[in-house]
């Protein structure tokens, strides 16, 4: 089952360029961010086991459950992570951008809820559910920048 590798390949992906995004805004590693993101980074290692799950199973319905209920883990510490940061770290992060990282990890984490109830009953739909999250999150800040590019470095 090569689609449950490629969407947690490209799920760990779209995580790692989100945590890299608002990380750079932090300005000081302080003890409760490195924590929070130890957390973060545990929420994610748990994908590989579930995605060798979904494939032995051939999307069977409980692991496909707790597929999505890990994102949600996966999501609320990334919201612990940006709160973190928004707090305590950088002051000239742009509201607009705080609100979009907020309203974004806020909302799919109900998506993701509901992907892992459907999931009960039509794993195949939980399953689109959750990559539709995906979708949502691959382009950390774009909305918040109305196409001002940043340069690189």
């Amino acid at each position: 089952m090569w689609i449950s590798y490629l969407v947690s390949y490209a799920f760990i992906a779209v995580v790692w360029i989100n945590h890299h995004y608002i990380l750079k805004h932090a300005t000081e590693a302080t003890v409760r961010l490195m924590w929070v993101n130890f957390a973060h980074l545990f929420s994610v290692s748990l994908i590989p086991f579930l995605t060798d799950w979904i494939s032995e199973t051939r999307l069977a319905p409980i692991p496909v459950m707790m597929y999505a209920w890990v994102f949600v883990l996966v999501n609320v510490t990334y919201l612990m992570l940006i709160r973190e940061v928004m707090y305590h770290g950088d002051s000239s992060i742009p509201p607009r951008l705080r609100h979009l990282l907020l309203r974004r990890a806020i909302g799919t984490i109900p998506l993701f809820g509901a992907g892992a109830i459907l999931a009960l009953w039509f794993p195949d739909a939980g399953f689109v559910l959750i990559c539709i999250c995906l979708v949502i999150y691959l382009r950390p800040g774009l909305s918040a920048r109305k196409g001002k590019r940043r340069p690189a470095g």
